[in-house]
């Protein structure tokens, strides 16, 4: 790796920081700045919808994140790894989880007033 290449130093950061994520042929890669934007990038055409790619027509950082993405992936043997994300969800009882809400407060102050009851009170202590 060249390492004066500006681009291909951030473009290592943000393979190495940011969910950069394959759909179909193309890839999504984050803004660097955190701002939302997302870019399309197409390694096999070596193309990016980012204006440094845009204007200038030079390699940006966001192709070579993708390069690093898939050359991480990518074992000596050639194997492929691939990473999915799985969202599990649980059903909720709502009318359970309200019941709970509301009682909360009560239940605590009876089980602190039951917790404080054998306590016993102290004199105060003269301050010296």
């Amino acid at each position: 790796m060249d390492t004066t290449n500006g681009r291909e130093q951030r473009g290592l950061v943000l393979a190495a920081t940011k969910k950069i994520r394959q759909t179909g042929d193309v890839w999504v890669v984050p803004s660097q700045s955190d701002d939302g934007t997302r870019y399309t990038v197409s390694p096999a055409e070596q193309t990016c919808t980012c204006q440094d790619h845009e204007v200038r027509q030079v390699k940006c950082k966001h192709l070579f994140a993708v390069e690093f993405t898939i050359r991480r992936e990518t074992d000596l043997n050639g194997n492929t790894t691939t990473t999915k994300t799985v969202r599990v969800t649980y059903a909720q009882n709502w009318a359970a989880y309200n019941a709970a809400q509301t009682e909360e407060k009560s239940q605590f102050v009876r089980l602190l007033a039951d917790l404080c009851s054998g306590l016993t009170e102290h004199p105060a202590h003269p301050t010296l």
